[in-house]
């Protein structure tokens, strides 16, 4: 009896301990507001681009160490050790196009058929394009802050890649800092 209640203090306390793994649906709304709100899915058919959005959507590596994460007030201790056990999963999120709210011209590519064309053939196929990768969403504890990678690419021509923090209140998601990571 005594090693039976032993066994279901200790299976309480894992459960107890346990953190769901993120929705799809809670993944759908963060890329889905991400792009509500982004420039160049906005203005990029305006400006004569053809936007195309990777369908992977992968964990950027050595996440922890590349945020430089530290308790704050957008993420506890436990918040930080919750995203890194997240970054670890590295099983691409694929988008399924009747689950996203792009605007008109968005198309979505796969990783093969990305990687199988040069510059010269996107140009020459596509003319004026920008590619979106959007890595998958990382949360918090609470699943009401995520953190997630952003880069557009226009072949040899411009580059950028940010990293945005988004919060989750009454209304919904709100960008609450972005950080330029790289540009060319």
């Amino acid at each position: 009896m005594k090693n039976l209640l032993i066994l279901l203090f200790a299976a309480g306390l894992l459960a107890s301990c346990t953190t769901e793994k993120p929705s799809d649906d809670e993944i759908y709304d963060v890329v889905n507001h991400y792009i509500s709100t982004d420039e160049d899915f906005l203005n990029g058919p305006k400006h004569g681009l053809k936007v195309f959005l990777r369908e992977e959507c992968r964990t950027p590596l050595s996440y922890k160490d590349s945020l430089n994460l530290k308790p704050d007030s957008l993420f506890t201790k436990d918040d930080i050790d919750y995203i890194t056990i997240q970054d670890k999963d590295t099983i691409p999120f694929i988008l399924k196009k009747d689950r996203l709210k792009v605007p008109y011209g968005t198309t979505l590519i796969s990783h093969t058929a990305f990687k199988q064309l040069s510059d010269s053939e996107i140009y020459d196929k596509y003319g004026l394009i920008v590619i979106i990768n959007i890595g998958k969403p990382l949360f918090s504890e609470d699943h009401k802050t995520a953190v997630i990678t952003v880069s557009s690419w226009m072949g040899s021509r411009a580059g950028a890649g940010a990293r945005c923090i988004l919060k989750k209140d009454g209304k919904g998601w709100k960008v609450v800092k972005s950080e330029l990571l790289w540009i060319s």
